[in-house]
């Protein structure tokens, strides 16, 4: 439930924010998430 959640708000920001931002969100959230649910 929680990687769909966080997987909307990526594409969200994707779409309204572009290119580089979102790439970094998705840096830095994805390996705190995958650290803490593994």
């Amino acid at each position: 439930t929680y990687s769909n959640g966080w997987n909307q708000v990526l594409w969200k920001l994707e779409k309204k924010d572009g290119e580089v931002i979102p790439t970094k969100i998705l840096d830095v959230v994805f390996v705190p998430l995958t650290r803490e649910i593994k």
